[in-house]
């Protein structure tokens, strides 16, 4: 079973990136934006040490595998990524 903290960065992200204003001009994420929404976002329940380390542990993994994904299965708008992230 997943730990609290994995299961609320989880949530964070998939909201941080399901946010329109995350998103670029030319349609790609804005990492930054989502990092920084999520590291505020989990900040309100851990200390920071927890929240460190989980972010560095696996915020850029899962950034990779989404543009991966992203590029993989031709998601190229806002409108793809939240129509096939939220079937």
């Amino acid at each position: 079973m997943k730990s609290s903290i994995v299961i609320n960065f989880d949530k964070a992200i998939r909201t941080a990136t399901l946010s329109m204003e995350n998103w670029n001009s030319d349609n790609t994420i804005n990492w930054s934006f989502v990092e920084s929404d999520v590291y505020m976002d989990i900040s309100k329940y851990y200390n920071t040490s927890e929240v460190d380390a989980i972010m560095e542990s696996d915020f850029d993994a899962y950034a990779e595998e989404t543009e991966d994904w992203m590029k993989n299965c031709g998601v190229n708008t806002f409108e793809k990524f939240e129509y096939l992230t939220l079937l």
